[in-house]
Parts: structure tokens; C-alpha cells; sequence
């Protein structure tokens, strides 16, 4: 039988974010088709950019018309503040408010919270993950902020969510045990080698 290739492929597919030079994946910051707006801001979450990638981020967090493409960028700007010692204080202001502003998408302000997650010497971010990891449906945001963190003050939020249905929620509790690291919770990791959704990340970890 004659083999068909097309079948292995999607009919459509987005653009390799990570292989494109950084100044093209600006440009699709930018470009008309919503998810590839926000694949492009999430491809720049924990990279190093240049101040023009900056601007742009900067500019969509603020101004797009799409909630998702604002959360996108609003969490790709947690990069900027690892760029200098000084952090950069125009996007922690921004992080900052769209943190407390209670009329925006929960998604928002969830990627607010991780972009701000080294941050939680600040009693508005510390309260937010406190405030968010309440809620079921960003608990897995509140999570990664915490193992991003590295405070010592959250150690005790992944063992109780280390078998969390939501496998979000899950795979950051178990990126937590690795992250800090946690020893006594490694044993915890081996049943998790047999989950499929969080096989990665327990092997990792």
C-alpha cells in the first residue's frame, strides 16, 4: 500500500516558537491570530530577551484586546525581572496592579502571581498565592509560584497535593519536591513514575 505522510501531521499547527530567531517571535506578538499571540508570549517565559521583546511584552500585557494574550505576556514579564540585580521596576509595577485588580480574568492575575514569584517578600504577592491557591480553578498557578519562589514558608503545600486529581495541580507539587528540593517527599515520586500525565516531571524531580 502506498504510505501516506500528510496523516502523521495536523492540518494546521503553529509556528516552532522556540527555533525562530526572538526578533520574529516579536513580530508575532503582534500578528492577527490569537493563539499564536500567546504561544509566541509563552515561548519567552523563562528566557532572556531584549529590551525591544520587552517593550512589546510590556505593550500587549496592557493593551490587547484578548484576555489570554494579556495573561501570556503578563507572565513571560517575570523574565524581565531576573534580567538585571536591579529587577525592572516599570513591570513590577504593572505585575503589581494587575495582581490586585480584582475586575480582571482570574488567568490574569495568576500569571501576574507567577511572574511575581520571586517576589513574596512583598506581603501583596505573599497574600495573593495564599488568596489564589484557594481557588481550584489557578490553584496550580499558586503552586509553581511557590516552588519558583523558594520559600521556605510553602514546603508544606506539596505534600498534600502530591495525588491531586487535577494533574496541573499535581505535576507542580511534584516539580516542588525537586525545585526546593524536598528529600523526605522523594519517595512519594516513584507511584508517580506509572502516571502518564506526570511521569516527566516525577523522573525529573
Amino acid at each position: 500500500p502506498v504510505f501516506d505522510l500528510m496523516k502523521l501531521y495536523a492540518d494546521t499547527a503553529p509556528p516552532l516558537f522556540e527555533a525562530l530567531p526572538e526578533d520574529q517571535v516579536e513580530e508575532y506578538l503582534a500578528c492577527d491570530f490569537v493563539e499564536y499571540r500567546v504561544d509566541a508570549a509563552l515561548s519567552l517565559c523563562d528566557e532572556q530577551y531584549n529590551e525591544d521583546t520587552r517593550n512589546a511584552l510590556l505593550q500587549r500585557a496592557k493593551d490587547d484586546a484578548e484576555p489570554e494574550v494579556r495573561a501570556a505576556c503578563l507572565r513571560a514579564l517575570g523574565s524581565a525581572l531576573q534580567a538585571t540585580e536591579q529587577g525592572d521596576p516599570e513591570v513590577v509595577e504593572l505585575l503589581l496592579e494587575r495582581l490586585d485588580n480584582a475586575d480582571l480574568t482570574l488567568a490574569e492575575r495568576a500569571a501576574a502571581m507567577v511572574a511575581l514569584s520571586q517576589e513574596t517578600g512583598k506581603s501583596a504577592v505573599h497574600d495573593a498565592i495564599h488568596a489564589l491557591y484557594e481557588v481550584p480553578a489557578v490553584r496550580a498557578d499558586a503552586i509553581e509560584a511557590m516552588w519558583r519562589s523558594h520559600d521556605a514558608r510553602y514546603r508544606k503545600y506539596f505534600a498534600e497535593n502530591l495525588q491531586h486529581q487535577d494533574p496541573r495541580v499535581r505535576g507542580n507539587a511534584v516539580v516542588g519536591v525537586g525545585a526546593f528540593p524536598i528529600p523526605e517527599l522523594a519517595i512519594e515520586l516513584v507511584p508517580l513514575f506509572d502516571d502518564a500525565e506526570t511521569r516527566q516531571q516525577a523522573l525529573f524531580s
